[in-house]
C-alpha cells in the first residue's frame, strides 16, 4: 500500500512535466520576430489587415480565412422482410421494410489563422499571439512566416546536428582509446 501511495505521489508531483505543452510550429514562427522591427515583418508578411493603437501600444493584425461549403449527403441503410402474411400461399406474400436515412453536411465551414503582433515605441516586436483552426502545423508550411534573420527552426536543426556530431566524435574517441589500450596490452603480452 505504501508503495502504491509513493508512486501516486511521485506521478502527481511530476505530472505537470508529463503533460507540458509542446511549442508548435506557429509559436516558433511568431517568436522568431521578437525584438525585430515591424518593418521587417511587413516586408515578409505584407501589409497588415488592421492596425490599432490602444494605451500607447501599437498592435498589428493579419487575418487569413476561407469558407468552404460542405455539401449535403445522405446515406440510407435498411432491410426488407419478405416473409408472407399468408401461411398457405407464399407467392402473394407482402413484405415489410425498415430503413434509416442519415443526412449530414449542407453548411459552411470557416477556416482561419489570425496573427497579432504588438510593438514598442522603437517599432520592435515585443509580444505576439496567433489563433485559428487552419494555421500551419509544420516548418514546411509555416516557413513563409518565419523571420529569415532569426530562423529558430534552422537553429534547432544546427544544434541537433552539432550534438549528433559531438556524440559521434566522442564514440570515435572512446573506440580509439579502447583500441590503443588493447594494442598496449598485446605489446606487453609479447614482451
Amino acid at each position: 500500500m505504501k508503495k502504491i501511495l509513493f508512486i501516486l505521489l511521485f506521478i502527481s508531483y511530476f505530472c505537470p512535466l508529463c503533460f507540458a505543452s509542446k511549442e508548435t510550429a506557429m509559436d516558433k514562427a511568431m517568436k522568431s520576430w521578437i525584438g525585430y522591427s515591424i518593418d521587417d515583418v511587413i516586408a515578409k508578411w505584407g501589409m497588415p489587415n488592421e492596425e490599432k493603437t490602444i494605451a500607447d501600444k501599437r498592435t498589428f493584425y493579419w487575418y487569413r480565412s476561407r469558407q468552404v461549403y460542405v455539401p449535403q449527403t445522405s446515406y440510407t441503410n435498411g432491410y426488407v422482410n419478405t416473409q408472407s402474411n399468408n401461411y398457405y400461399n407464399n407467392t402473394y406474400g407482402q413484405g415489410n421494410y425498415n430503413y434509416t436515412t442519415t443526412t449530414s453536411g449542407g453548411y459552411m465551414n470557416t477556416y482561419f489563422c489570425n496573427r497579432t503582433l504588438v510593438v514598442d515605441d522603437d517599432k520592435k516586436v515585443n509580444r505576439w499571439e496567433w489563433r485559428g483552426n487552419r494555421c500551419p502545423t509544420n516548418y514546411k508550411n509555416v516557413k513563409a512566416w518565419v523571420n529569415p534573420q532569426n530562423d529558430i527552426f534552422a537553429q534547432e536543426q544546427a544544434q541537433k546536428a552539432a550534438e549528433k556530431a559531438e556524440k559521434k566524435a566522442k564514440k570515435a574517441a572512446e573506440k580509439a582509446e579502447k583500441q590503443a589500450k588493447k594494442a598496449e596490452k598485446q605489446t606487453q603480452n609479447t614482451d
